[in-house]
């Protein structure tokens, strides 16, 4: 827009300077007075033969309307013209789009922050790739862990026929311990019924002769758990599982070997319309054992090995006891 108006001042200024130099019979805006063409030296009256002009001329109808001051107001009309024609930037500016991308406080400032926006952008790709090698980075790293987990220890429990066992009782054999109780209605036979399985497979594979494998199981509430009641519990599931338990629920004994091997019991009451008869009568509540279900592998010598958990299938936990048997075995050698 601005550069559209300075053109036009500098055509004005043209014309402003081209009507100094022409007559004033001869300026454009006073020739519509004229209707007829005529020859020139009629139009400046200049000839003395020949028939004059019926017309009067510009320059005489210019001064019968303005009089004496037809020269007065013909300069005042040129300098008005003059000043008209004349650049004002000031203007310009004024008049100008402060947003346009002409003005150039505003250009500088996109620019700078078009280059911000750069800077940033660079930076948060920058660290993405950072991130991402890093990544890659942790992940080529293997991690090596070393020393025991302290899990078990010295125990001392009974077992079905009321003797005294402990845990020099299992020394030179590798064991499975399950900490569980025989009311229990489905977890804890499912997880011996899959402990079933996994010691069949392993007595099935070729190395299994060159160690013994006991599974056991401990209650961890003796106060039902007699040891008839475990017998016929145990019966359900492979021949060999030793059940041991402790001489009442605050058995200290049992106690103590639940802190050693980090299992939680809470006993939990049962409350229903089916109870309330029984609790009326002054007889016991009914209640269930909330506990830890893993089970353990531990060395010929007492020792932590692994832990089995109750999301592996019979053959992964086959697999497990194998490996790590295996590998601990190597290792002595």
């Amino acid at each position: 827009m601005g550069r559209m108006i300075r053109i036009i001042f500098k055509n004005v200024g043209s014309l402003t300077r081209q009507a100094r130099k022409t007559p004033i019979a001869k300026l454009p805006f006073l020739q519509p007075f004229s209707s007829q063409k005529l020859p020139d030296e009629d139009r400046a009256g200049g000839s003395d033969k020949g028939p004059q002009s019926p017309f009067p001329t510009n320059e005489e109808i210019f001064k019968r309307k303005f009089g004496d001051e037809s020269d007065q107001v013909l300069k005042d009309t040129l300098k008005n013209i003059k000043s008209d024609g004349k650049e004002d930037p000031s203007k310009d500016e004024e008049h100008e789009d402060e947003n346009s991308f002409e003005n150039p406080a505003k250009r500088s400032m996109y620019i700078f922050a078009s280059a911000g926006v750069l800077l940033v952008a660079g930076y948060l790709v920058m660290q993405m790739n950072l991130m991402r090698e890093e990544k890659k980075t942790v992940k080529k790293q293997k991690v090596t862990y070393t020393g025991r987990a302290d899990i078990g220890g010295p125990w001392r429990l009974i077992d079905m026929e009321g003797r005294v066992v402990t845990h020099e009782d299992f020394l030179g054999s590798y064991y499975l311990i399950y900490f569980g109780f025989c009311n229990c209605p489905d977890i804890c036979p499912n997880s011996l019924y899959k402990l079933s399985r996994a010691l069949d497979l392993v007595r099935k594979m070729p190395e299994a002769k060159f160690f013994r494998l006991k599974p056991i199981f401990v209650s961890v509430d003796p106060d039902r758990d007699d040891p008839a009641r475990m017998k016929k519990f145990l019966s359900l599931f492979d021949k060999s599982f030793i059940g041991l338990t402790g001489r009442s629920n605050d058995d200290p004994e049992l106690k103590k070997m639940m802190r050693s091997f980090k299992i939680y019991a809470s006993r939990i009451e049962l409350e229903d319309e089916e109870n309330k008869g029984t609790q009326e009568q002054g007889k016991a509540a009914p209640y269930t054992i909330d506990h830890t279900i893993i089970t353990y592998l531990m060395d010929d010598s007492n020792n932590y090995l692994t832990h089995l958990g109750s999301n592996l299938s019979d053959y992964d936990l086959a697999q497990t006891i194998m490996n790590n048997i295996l590998e601990l075995s190597l290792i002595h050698i």
